[in-house]
C-alpha cells in the first residue's frame, strides 16, 4: 500500500531520495483508479500487468518485416518516468511519479550566476536597511524615567525627557559648528560678535554709571548687591562664552527650520516669532545691500523696528510668566541649553563640565541687558532732540528714563530669582 498521490503533478523534493529516472510505469485503470505501480524491468512491469489485471498482449511475436507499418502498441505502461519514495524499505517504500523537468526551464550557469548575484545584492541591501533601523533606534533618546534616574543633577534639569523619542544625532547637528552653506547664520554670528564688544564698552562705569552696575549684578531682589557687574573678559572667555551664545542662537535658527516632530517641543511666543522673522528680514536686506542689489536696504525702518520692539515688550509680560511654569522647556533658550548637555558619545554632562555653559548664558546675558537699555535711552533720547531741535543734548538725557531704572525693570523680569505676587520664569 503506498502514498496517496497524484501523478505527474509533484514536484520533485531534495528532501526524500534522490530522484529516479528511467522507470516503468503501468498506465492500467483497477477500480476507476490508474494501478500506477512502477517497475525497473520490461518483465517485472509485465509480470504484475498480467497477473493483476489479466492483460495479454496482440503482438504475436515472430520478427517484424522492414519497411512494414505496424499499429501502436497496446502496452499499458509509459518508459522513462522519474520517480522517487520516502522510504527504502517497508510497506510504504513504493515509488510514485514526480513531474519531468522542462529542459527549456533548465537554468544555464550564467542565470544560476546572476540569480545568486541577485540574491546576494538583496540579502545585504536588507542587512544594511537592518543596519540603519538598528542605528536609528540606537540614536534615539530613550524615555526619562525619574525613578531610575541616580543622577540627581540629570533629575533636576530633566533634558532625558524633554529630548526623548528624537534623534540624538540630528539635535547634535542643531548646535553645530557654522558651515558654509549657512550665510545668514554668519551674518548673525557677526553681528552677535559686536554686538557683545559693544556691551563690553557700554557696561562701565563712565557710561551706565555705578547703580546700574550694581543693579545688572543682582541675583535676587531683596538683598543689595555687593559687588558692580565687571564686564571685563580676557580674550579666551570672551570666545568661548560668545561660542556657547552662538550655539544657542544657531539652534534657535536652525531648530525653526527643522520639522516640529523633528525637534524638541519648545512654543514661541508671537513676539519671538516676530522678532526672529525681523531678523532675517534685516540679514537678507544687509547681504543685498552688501551685493549690491538693494541700495535701498541701507536705512533701517525705525518705526517698524520700534513698533515690534513694544510689542516684544508687552506680549512677553503677558505670556512669559503664566503659560511658561506648564512646561518648563517651552522657552527655546531653556532647550536649547538642554541640547547643549548632549554628550558625543550619547550620554549627558555632568554639573562640574555643564557650569561654565551656564556662567557664559548669565554673563553675557547681563551684557545684553545693559547694552538693550543703553541702546532705549538712546533711541528715547534722539526722537526727543528730533522733535524739538534747540534743546541741547543734556536735556533729552536728563528727561528721559535712567539707564538705573532701564535695566533694574529687565533684570527683576530676567535675571533675579522669583518674589512676592512674580510667578518663577525658566530663566530665573
Amino acid at each position: 500500500m503506498g502514498f496517496p498521490i497524484s501523478p505527474t503533478h509533484v514536484q520533485p523534493s531534495g528532501r526524500v531520495s534522490q530522484t529516479e529516472n528511467r522507470r516503468i510505469i503501468i498506465t492500467l485503470e483497477a477500480a476507476g483508479k490508474v494501478c500506477g505501480v512502477i517497475r525497473f524491468t520490461v518483465g517485472g512491469i509485465r509480470a504484475h500487468c498480467i497477473d493483476e489485471h489479466g492483460w495479454k498482449s496482440t503482438n504475436k511475436g515472430g520478427r517484424r518485416k522492414k519497411h512494414a507499418v505496424y499499429p501502436d502498441s497496446n502496452t499499458p505502461w509509459r518508459t522513462g518516468v522519474k520517480c522517487q519514495r520516502f522510504l527504502v524499505q517497508g510497506a510504504k517504500s513504493g515509488y510514485f511519479e514526480v513531474q519531468a523537468t522542462d529542459p527549456e526551464q533548465i537554468p544555464s550557469r550564467a542565470q544560476i550566476k546572476s540569480r545568486i548575484d541577485q540574491f546576494k545584492a538583496a540579502k545585504g541591501e536588507m542587512e544594511a536597511a537592518l543596519r540603519a533601523v538598528e542605528a536609528k533606534e540606537r540614536r534615539k533618546i530613550k524615555e526619562f524615567d525619574e525613578a531610575r534616574e541616580s543622577n540627581p543633577w540629570l533629575r533636576r534639569v530633566k533634558w532625558q525627557a524633554h529630548t526623548a523619542g528624537l534623534d540624538a544625532e540630528k539635535l547634535r547637528e542643531l548646535v553645530s559648528p557654522l558651515g558654509d552653506d549657512e550665510p545668514e547664520l554668519q551674518v548673525l554670528y557677526k553681528a552677535f560678535n559686536w554686538m557683545i564688544q559693544a556691551a563690553q564698552y557700554t557696561t562701565v562705569q563712565e557710561v551706565v554709571g555705578q547703580a546700574a552696575l550694581f543693579e545688572v549684578n543682582k541675583k535676587e531682589t531683596k538683598p543689595e548687591t555687593q559687588m558692580p557687574f565687571d564686564s571685563w573678559m580676557d580674550i579666551t572667555t570672551v570666545r568661548s562664552y560668545t561660542q556657547v551664545w552662538r550655539q544657542i542662537l544657531g539652534y534657535i535658527f536652525r531648530a525653526e527650520d527643522t520639522e516640529p516632530e523633528d525637534r524638541p517641543a519648545y512654543q514661541l511666543t508671537s513676539s519671538q516669532a516676530i522678532n526672529i522673522q525681523n531678523v532675517r528680514d534685516e540679514i537678507r536686506k544687509f547681504q543685498e545691500w552688501k551685493d549690491g542689489e538693494g541700495k535701498q536696504a541701507e536705512e533701517f525702518d525705525d518705526e517698524e523696528r520700534s513698533k515690534h520692539k513694544g510689542e516684544s515688550e508687552d506680549d512677553d509680560e503677558d505670556e512669559s510668566y503664566e503659560e511658561i511654569e506648564k512646561m518648563r522647556y517651552k522657552s527655546v533658550i531653556i532647550s536649547g541649553l538642554a541640547v547643549l548637555g548632549m554628550r558625543d558619545d550619547g550620554g549627558w554632562l555632568n554639573a562640574e563640565d555643564y557650569t561654565p555653559k551656564y556662567s557664559a548664558v548669565i554673563k553675557l546675558a547681563r551684557l545684553m541687558v545693559v547694552q538693550e537699555a543703553y541702546e532705549r535711552k538712546k533711541e528715547a533720547m534722539r526722537r526727543l532732540q528730533e522733535n524739538n531741535n534747540e534743546i541741547t543734548k543734556a536735556i533729552p538725557r536728563e528727561q528721559t528714563v535712567s539707564y538705573y531704572h532701564l535695566i533694574g525693570k529687565m533684570v527683576k523680569r530676567f535675571m533675579t530669582m522669583a518674589n512676592g505676587k512674580r510667578d518663577p520664569t525658566p530663566m530665573r
